[in-house]
């Protein structure tokens, strides 16, 4: 007896086991034929209406000729969009020709990408990818395969054969008095019986168009094919833009694409100068230089894009598609070498107070180049003589023949000055025990703010003007009470008499622009 009740459990077991695994086991072709059998009960046989159901994924497409009829069968079989485990949703229809101009511009746009047939998440059915290159958009226009979608049409009423156009417009009843129609696309809508399709072709399309819903949260189940030529974006994604990486089961990158390599020199730019500049000026001078070359690293990311959104909200759309971009992933090193640099400057002859040189020293991984870029004397270049066990290169730079360098700008001041009703144009000259028998050239301008005058006369000006020794005062003649000012002024070293030009300094022109003013 004990034996029975086991026995009789474990039947009971197995059957509920098994109950269970059926119901899991159901495909998306069986959900859709159980919920068109019992769809038919719900439908006036009278009337002319169509139903058509196929499955993505874990979603079940449903098609119908008005929303009224989805409305219906919403409230009697799936009032919480679920049946049988699956989601229900109005199926979308991006080819459904309209004359309306939104329609027309989506259309046009459609029709300006690449299309493709692949087999979309192994459910029986047929996918055509609508591929923009330039954007990376994906947009996946679902329709029936052979082995797929399942479809359900109520007989008409009339006597003649369905109308062909039945393809595009859900087909209306025909008046002819011909045998009802057999052809190889959709079942027409007409008065005959529901032709033998094979499901190839697009489901009858009708104004049912899916209600506008807020951005996925998730990804997509199956991602669609991504564009084979998306450019790179030395931009980093973020946030703001819904970017999500695009990766692997394992979590890294799914796709990467690679920059051209790139090669940071190490350099070093270094000065020496006199006295006055308080910059320094050292026999020795010793750097560590790296070279790096690297290459940019980037990664496929995607997001959701909308299509028909709600004007007030465009978070909200009637369709979303998925867009890939390339964006900075990583900044990759491919190779870094290091070397300590040492320069030693020999026969060094102290600088002029004011003078400055500059130099750059250069390590490509492989070459050390030194750049003479400002310098008071010639060098000769000794070197680099590279000691790899070290990792040290050494150069040796002699000092030559002295060059002529820019005079220091801030060497002369000119300023006006007033004692009692008089007043003075004061030149002084800093570096003049430098200059012995050179001249030193001024211009200069000074005016008169006059009252009542839309002019400013001129009450001195020199061009030039020639000193030596270190100062000089040149009374300035004045008119009358007022505001008296420097317009402008500027020196150069000219040299001495009968000689090309200054034996210190170079001859460049000095521009100081305006100077002080004096009110008397």
């Amino acid at each position: 007896m004990k034996f029975g009740y086991k026995l009789c459990a474990f039947v009971l077991i197995f059957t509920v086991w098994a109950s269970v695994g059926r119901a899991e086991e159901i495909t998306g072709q069986e959900a859709c034929k159980k919920l068109l059998d019992k769809a038919a009960g719900f439908i006036s046989k009278n009337s002319a209406e169509s139903l058509s159901c196929y499955s993505v994924g874990k979603d079940l497409m449903v098609k119908t000729d008005s929303s009224q009829v989805f409305s219906k069968l919403q409230s009697e079989l799936f009032p919480q969009d679920v049946f049988m485990g699956y989601s229900v949703r109005p199926a979308p229809d991006f080819t459904a020709p309209d004359s309306g101009p939104k329609k027309q511009d989506q259309a046009a746009g459609f029709r300006s990408v690449v299309e493709k047939g692949v087999d979309f998440d192994g459910a029986g059915v047929h996918a055509k990818n609508l591929v923009s290159v330039n954007s990376g958009i994906v947009l996946a226009n679902f329709t029936p395969a052979t082995s797929g979608g399942v479809f359900y049409q109520q007989p008409g009423a009339g006597s003649g054969a369905g109308n062909k156009s039945g393809k595009k417009k859900g087909g209306q009843p025909g008046s002819g008095s011909g045998q009802p129609g057999s052809g190889s696309g959709q079942p027409g809508n007409g008065s005959g019986q529901p032709g033998s399709g094979n499901g190839d072709d697009v489901p009858p399309p009708d104004d049912n168009l899916p209600a506008k819903r807020s951005r996925p949260s998730g990804p997509p189940s199956t991602f669609p094919s991504y564009p084979p030529d998306l450019p790179y974006y030395d931009d980093r994604a973020d946030g703001t833009g819904y970017w999500h990486l695009y990766t692997d089961f394992l979590g890294r990158p799914y796709r990467m694409g690679y920059g051209e390599i790139s090669q940071d020199k190490g350099k070093k730019v270094f000065q020496r100068g006199g006295s006055n500049t308080q910059i320094g000026q050292d026999s020795t001078y010793r750097y560590t230089l790296q070279s790096k070359s690297y290459r940019n690293v980037y990664a496929l990311y995607w997001r959701y894009v909308g299509r028909d959104c709600d004007s007030y909200d465009t978070d909200r759309c009637r369709y979303w598609e998925v867009q890939y971009r390339y964006f900075l992933y990583e900044i990759e090193t491919i190779e870094a070498r290091s070397m300590a640099v040492v320069i030693n400057f020999a026969n060094d002859q102290a600088l002029l107070p004011w003078e400055k040189e500059e130099f750059e020293v250069q390590y490509d991984g492989s070459q050390i180049v030194l750049k003479q870029r400002q310098t008071a004397y010639r060098y000769r270049e000794d070197g680099p003589y590279i000691d790899q066990k070290r990792g040290e290169a050494t150069l040796t730079l002699t000092q030559g023949q002295k060059l002529l360098t820019p005079p220091d700008p801030n060497g002369v001041g000119l300023r006006l000055v007033k004692r009692g009703n008089s007043l003075f144009l004061v030149i002084e000259d800093k570096w003049a025990k430098y200059y012995q028998g050179e001249v030193l050239e001024i211009d200069v301008v000074v005016k008169w703010d006059k009252p009542w005058s839309l002019s400013n006369p001129k009450v001195y000006e020199a061009h030039p003007y020639q000193m030596t020794g270190p100062s000089v005062e040149i009374p300035i003649p004045t008119q009358k009470s007022g505001e008296y000012w420097v317009d402008g002024w500027k020196f150069r070293r000219a040299g001495g008499q009968g000689s090309v030009g200054s034996k210190i300094s170079s001859g460049d022109l000095i521009n100081k622009g305006e100077g002080n003013k004096i009110k008397l």
